[in-house]
């Protein structure tokens, strides 16, 4: 088949990578999420999309920078779907919970992301710093919110970012003893769970 002005089957060529590119991080998500599974390697990556070495070259560097990136658009998807829920909401309490349920749903209900974002990213050394900052991000946003929903009842100066990291500490443990079979809770008991941790942390 012939490529006419650029594209082919409708696609340009920068629709094209973009589209394996997306493969390429679904099937580093379908690989490094699984619990108990092989290392993750970019023969397997290549593998479970479907893709020649020569397309994953196209995309990333290595195999680090596609863990990077994995671990990025989770964050970002994370971020949109969370802020999106909350601002549906005006009363307090409202948007809080649906806040912390879209957390939870996201994290849980595909566990392969849980596992990548909760488990495995922390235990990278090319993933470790990147995951930090990102957490860093997530705490201003947490501190933000909570005065933002709360006024003066939240805490503030540095005593908000402190207890913005007990609170994501928290979280973040309880969702990785779930996901990693410790601790076996309902998604809606872990929302009931985070949700106390927040009054119990954020507000004076």
């Amino acid at each position: 088949m012939a490529v006419k002005h650029g594209t082919y089957r409708g696609m340009t060529l920068e629709q094209r990578r973009a589209q394996r590119r997306t493969r390429l991080i679904d099937a580093v998500v379908g690989v490094w999420g699984t619990a108990d599974g092989p290392p993750i390697t970019m023969t397997r990556v290549c593998s479970a999309a479907g893709l020649s070495e020569r397309y994953f070259y196209e995309s990333f560097a290595d195999l680090d920078a596609a863990l990077v990136a994995t671990i990025e658009l989770l964050a970002d998807e994370v971020a949109q779907a969370c802020a999106e829920a909350v601002d549906a909401h005006v009363d307090p309490s409202r948007r809080v919970r649906a806040g912390l349920a879209t957390l939870v749903r996201l994290l849980v209900e595909d566990p392969r992301r849980g596992h990548v974002s909760m488990v495995a990213a922390p235990s990278h050394p090319a993933t470790r710093s990147r995951r930090a900052e990102l957490l860093e991000g997530l705490r201003t946003f947490v501190v933000a919110e909570a005065r933002a929903v709360h006024g003066e009842t939240a805490r503030s100066g540095d005593d908000a970012f402190v207890a913005a990291s007990m609170f994501l500490g928290g979280v973040g443990q309880l969702l990785t003893d779930h996901l990693e079979g410790r601790l076996d809770l309902a998604p809606e008991q872990i929302v009931d769970a985070a949700g106390r941790l927040w009054h119990g942390t954020m507000l004076r």
